[in-house]
């Protein structure tokens, strides 16, 4: 058998996307790609580590913009010398 002729016109290519964030937007923002992610046990990896990106990012703007506030220092501290005073039933700790 002959091997196959060459042919003298190129090869079909995929159109490429404009820019990068075309190409990105096309492939991840879309509603198979959110099914996958919500369906798939695959996709869990990804998935824990975009919670726990989340998370970090809340906890340092909550840290940034909340003010500091003692709002139950004072409370902990009075029960904690109750404790240390030898009150061990939690129910009979009382502020002052």
């Amino acid at each position: 058998m002959a091997p196959p002729r060459a042919s003298n016109r190129p090869a079909a290519r995929r159109k490429k996307s404009s820019n990068l964030w075309q190409s990105l937007q096309n492939k991840y923002l879309n509603w198979n790609f959110v099914k996958y992610l919500i369906f798939e046990p695959a996709a869990l990896p990804f998935v824990a580590v975009l919670i726990v990106l989340a998370e970090a990012v809340i906890n340092v703007v909550v840290i940034r913009r909340v003010p500091y506030t003692e709002i139950d220092w004072v409370a902990y501290m009075q029960e904690c010398e109750g404790f240390l005073n030898g009150t061990t039933n939690y129910a009979l700790l009382r502020g002052k």
